[in-house]
């Protein structure tokens, strides 16, 4: 009977590496394929917050001369090293060819690996009690919203790292952003930009409930959509979210010769 390597000509696996603890002062980056720099930011989070079940196995070549150089996780050694407190790490230890192998190891590593989706990210983290996702979480069950991929759902929101970011800003104005949204879109999914649109301005202290008639009339949230991207093309503004609310604004301002809405310039 033929298995499946020979039968669908797959790759044999090669090198099945070897599991080890090595001392941090022993681990070696090449930046000749590896980045020259790394973000300081994430280094400080992942040193700060660490967790040896987040930390994995660091991915490490061993050259002919012994030397050991980490293929994988340099952002991780860099914590570890930002810390202080911890000797050894983990390991999985293949044996080099040299820089050129080394450097294909760490194409393929970084070609093969794909982004956990945030929504996924979201769920995980509600059923582990962690805030504010289990808030937030709660707190749409509350109000009968649910996640959802297509979004294709009067109560569908596709967005929860976005909301995640508003709620941790102001965790008021990102629910009634939410409902907000509802109303003036009964047959989709309530959209990113008009979310984080909606939360600027009500943060800002702008009445968008009491506009809400006007904004129905006016097109709803395809006329948001269109009025937030017509402002992005017009904008010379690096802000997103500002440039999202001005959008907003516009809309509510159409056709309003008194008392139009303003943001102030610290806004």
């Amino acid at each position: 009977m033929i298995d499946k390597i020979n039968r669908y000509d797959w790759a044999l696996p090669g090198d099945d590496g070897q599991f080890r603890c090595i001392a941090v002062g022993d681990l070696k980056i090449d930046h000749s394929y590896q980045r020259a720099e790394v973000g300081d930011k994430n280094i400080l989070a992942i040193a700060r917050d660490f967790k040896w079940s987040a930390f994995g196995v660091l991915v490490v070549m061993e050259r002919a001369s012994g030397v050991l150089y980490v293929v994988d996780g340099q952002q991780r050694l860099a914590a570890v090293k930002r810390r202080g407190d911890i000797d050894k790490v983990p390991c999985m230890v293949f044996q080099s060819g040299g820089k050129d192998h080394e450097a294909q190891a760490f194409i393929d590593l970084n070609t093969a690996r794909t982004k956990v989706p945030a929504m996924d990210k979201f769920v995980a983290a509600a059923r582990a009690n962690i805030e504010p996702a289990k808030s937030i979480s709660s707190w749409m069950r509350s109000e009968g919203f649910v996640l959802t991929k297509n979004g294709h759902t009067a109560n569908g929101v596709a967005f929860p790292g976005q909301l995640v970011k508003t709620w941790i800003r102001n965790a008021e104005t990102a629910k009634e952003a939410l409902l907000i949204q509802r109303e003036l879109s009964l047959d989709k999914t309530t959209a990113v930009p008009v979310h984080l649109g909606i939360d600027y301005l009500l943060r800002a202290g702008v009445p968008v409930r009491d506009e809400i008639p006007k904004l129905i009339a006016e097109g709803g949230k395809d006329r948001l959509l269109g009025a937030i991207r017509n402002e992005a093309r017009n904008s010379n503004k690096n802000d997103n979210d500002k440039i999202c609310a001005l959008g907003v604004l516009s809309v509510m301002n159409y056709r309003r010769k008194f008392r139009k809405y303003r943001l102030s310039v610290d806004e």
